[in-house]
């Protein structure tokens, strides 16, 4: 018996002994060695707010401390790079004499995430069309991936007014939807409600159990699928009564509907939570753009309607089914939300989405366009722009 526990306790200690080593290891190679994809998917929140404070233009995202986090100044990695002002893109030079300056705002498909280099992506591809057509313009690309209407906003108002921008293109509202109205229960008095109930901040941030604090078993758990990436609390960053993340676990394991989803189908969710701050934050962005002699253009959001093979999150035939019956009518809301915020303010309205091609070959997946696609995206835009006037001879239609 005595040799038995005297063997167990050997074999404990060089256990032990062997996972603080392995545990050495692993943190030495985040800190120091591990390339950006490898910090996204399993470096822990601490891990990562170091590597931030050693050098923010490793990473491609960075805190911020009002809207969570915003690209990287001075980022580069292959031929994509951010400017020394975090716009995704080359330097800005003093604005020219005749020149129009437009910034396309919205989420990863401003920012056009899925293709890797910068000047294939939509704004820039925007910028080459116009400029191609005689029309003297610079084109930045303020697109943020997980943005919503709200850090948008934000960026809007402290950020992007302090350039002499004449022309605001907003093309998003796909992670208001996944982000901000995917909550349940909410008051029933729309005036109490608040963001909270969607996001929640550094408390939601930190709230992960202790022993993902362990490099090894946090990476053990991710690949097993039993947890989530810390990068993705400091990017997301749900609250608990957000029910998007349980609704992508369901699919992915092919058991919805479970859960709350039993009592109350992800529609009803929707419906219930209709996109008022989506509405209220548009609004303020038409008006502040207006109030700064800025020309705002809204256009509506683009699904691909041609398969249903393909998703960014989900990609079994019947996850994506069930994915996209789901969002299809909520995306629909949102851009009849921005056609009545351009009728409401009289500003200039694309419905992009009765132009765009049903075609495949034009996106990454369900919502991102890839090279083509966004050269398409462009030609559009810049026709719509064109011909209605608003570039050209440039006229401020806030006049």
């Amino acid at each position: 018996m005595r040799k038995k526990i005297k063997i167990f306790l050997i074999s404990t200690i060089l256990f032990l002994i062997g996972f603080i080593i392995l545990e050495i290891i692993v943190d030495v190679y985040i800190h120091y060695f591990a390339d950006e994809e490898f910090l996204t998917q399993y470096a822990s929140l601490r891990q990562l707010v170091k590597r931030f404070q050693r050098d923010k233009s490793k990473s491609r995202l960075s805190p911020h401390p009002y809207t969570g986090y915003t690209l990287s100044p001075g980022y580069e990695k292959d031929c994509n790079k951010h400017n020394s002002y975090g716009f995704r893109g080359e330097e800005l030079e003093e604005k020219k004499d005749g020149e129009i300056w437009i910034v396309c705002l919205g989420e990863s498909t401003t920012y056009d995430y899925h293709i890797k280099c910068w000047e294939k992506a939509y704004p820039a591809q925007l910028e080459r069309y116009l400029n191609e057509k005689g029309v003297k313009v610079k084109v930045i690309n303020a697109g943020v991936d997980g943005w919503t209407s709200f850090e948008v906003l934000i960026d809007f108002a402290l950020r992007i007014t302090r350039f002499p921008v004449d022309i605001l293109i907003y093309y998003g509202g796909f992670n208001d939807i996944i982000f901000t109205r995917m909550v349940y229960p909410l008051p029933d008095n729309v005036w109490e409600r608040d963001i909270t109930y969607a996001r929640s901040g550094a408390i939601g941030m930190l709230n992960y159990p202790f022993w993902e604090n362990s490099s090894v078993i946090r990476m053990i758990l991710i690949k097993a699928g039993l947890t989530f990436p810390h990068f993705d609390l400091f990017v997301l960053n749900p609250s608990p009564g957000n029910r998007f993340p349980e609704f992508i676990v369901q699919l992915l394991k092919a058991n919805y509907p479970s859960g709350i989803y039993r009592e109350i189908p992800v529609e009803r969710i929707l419906t219930t939570n209709s996109p008022i701050w989506f509405r209220q934050n548009l609004e303020n962005l038409v008006c502040l753009a207006k109030s700064k002699s800025i020309t705002p253009v809204l256009i509506s959001y683009v699904l691909n309607e041609s398969t249903e093979k393909e998703s960014f999150i989900v990609s079994q035939a019947e996850a994506v089914r069930i994915f996209k019956q789901v969002i299809k009518p909520a995306v629909d809301e949102m851009n009849g939300v921005m056609g009545d915020v351009s009728k409401k303010y009289e500003i200039p309205y694309l419905d992009l989405a009765d132009e765009y091609p049903i075609d495949g070959g034009l996106f990454a997946d369900l919502i991102h366009n890839n090279e083509q696609g966004a050269i398409k995206k462009a030609e559009i835009i810049g026709e719509f722009l064109i011909n209605t006037g608003i570039v050209g001879g440039y006229r401020n239609l806030n006049e």
